[in-house]
């Protein structure tokens, strides 16, 4: 089944669901539809201002129907932690007293369904008192632990895995994964941190670091993101070394061996004019460094051809034009979700 948002507006007047000063606030049940749900027309409000905004946050599953109300479902929704109020304000692009628009009411709810941690996530008026329109924002969790163990014996060797993996830390939004691994060729471990509100700002981190018997590997990225369609600065600081065994096979058996270094440096900054005229254009300017240098290992010999050291050293511009031309559609690609579309034209060169 797919469907668009417009072939899903209710017939007759829909401005009746938008309540008035004298009508008090009922929160959206575990029971809400999202994309199926009746939603105000906002086309009378847009000289508006921004009231009071309601933050409803839905467990991830519903235990006022039987399918869901079963112990297992209940240990679930305990156990999780709702993504906090905080975290979900860090990520709209409004706030109160600014005045109402659609538009940043549809992209807020983008930006929320965007979040790996969220299974859906709208954003609707909810009511109306003289010139504020308050609002609603309605997210439903996803389950974000994951833990996983792998063990196989084979030919006489033991490989296992162990991993844990929460995308949503404490309700914080805030991503960690820790992992150890033993294969047949290295013992590894791996951590990866990542952060896109840092300091609730929309400053986004993220850090890997990985150690294994033939090398390590570490990661720091630190960006301030094109985050919305009107956004007017971005920047990016990348770091990155490696260091590896490069390794060549003859009938699964290693011959050859070299030590491979990598470091890998980048620095970006973005501008842009915001969203006019529907479309919005974003100029960048970068700077990027990689060497990849190669040395001797103590185990095996190296190979013939011995590799030659390589240094790149560069700058570079891009431009991007987004056009603010989005739909929403249901039971696309996913199973009952809101997937949006991007149905304008986008360009991109560096």
């Amino acid at each position: 089944m797919f469907c668009m948002s417009a072939a899903l507006a209710a017939e007759g007047d829909s401005n009746s669901l938008l309540g008035g000063c004298d009508d008090s606030f009922a929160p959206a049940d575990a029971s809400y539809q999202f994309l199926l749900e009746e939603i105000p027309d906002t086309g009378s409000v847009d000289s508006g201002r921004i009231g009071e905004i309601h933050y409803t946050r839905l467990p991830i599953f519903n235990e006022a129907i039987a399918e869901e109300n079963n112990a297992v479902f209940r240990w679930a929704n305990r156990f999780h932690i709702l993504t906090r109020q905080r975290t979900i304000s860090q990520q709209v692009l409004f706030e109160r007293g600014q005045e109402f628009e659609t538009r940043l009411l549809e992209e807020s709810a983008r930006l929320l369904r965007s979040q790996g941690y969220f299974y859906d996530a709208d954003i609707r008026p909810v009511r109306r008192c003289g010139e504020e329109v308050d609002v609603e924002v309605i997210t439903k969790d996803n389950w974000s632990f994951t833990p996983s163990i792998a063990f196989d014996r084979s030919g006489g060797e033991n490989t296992f895995s162990f991993g844990l993996r929460d995308s949503n830390i404490l309700g914080l939004g805030k991503q960690l994964a820790i992992a150890s691994e033993k294969d047949l060729d290295r013992r590894s471990k791996e951590l990866i941190y990542q952060d896109n509100n840092v300091l609730g700002s929309r400053i986004r981190n993220r850090t890997s670091l990985i150690d294994s018997d033939d090398g390590s590997a570490e990661l720091f990225d630190l960006r301030l993101p094109f985050f919305s369609l009107d956004t007017r600065r971005a920047w990016a600081v990348r770091l990155e070394n490696e260091e590896r065994e490069d390794e060549q096979f003859f009938r699964g058996d290693d011959v050859t061996e070299v030590v491979h270094h990598i470091e890998d440096y980048g620095v970006e900054y973005g501008f842009s004019s915001g969203l006019q005229d529907g479309v919005a254009r974003r100029w960048t300017v970068g700077y990027r460094y990689r060497s990849d240098k190669f040395s001797l290992s103590d185990e095996l010999p190296p190979p013939t051809d011995f590799p030659i050291d390589k240094e790149l050293s560069y700058p570079y511009i891009g431009f991007e034009s987004i056009e603010d031309n989005f739909d929403t559609a249901f039971n696309l690609d996913q199973i009952y979700r809101t997937e949006d579309l991007h149905l304008g034209h986008r360009w991109f060169s560096r």
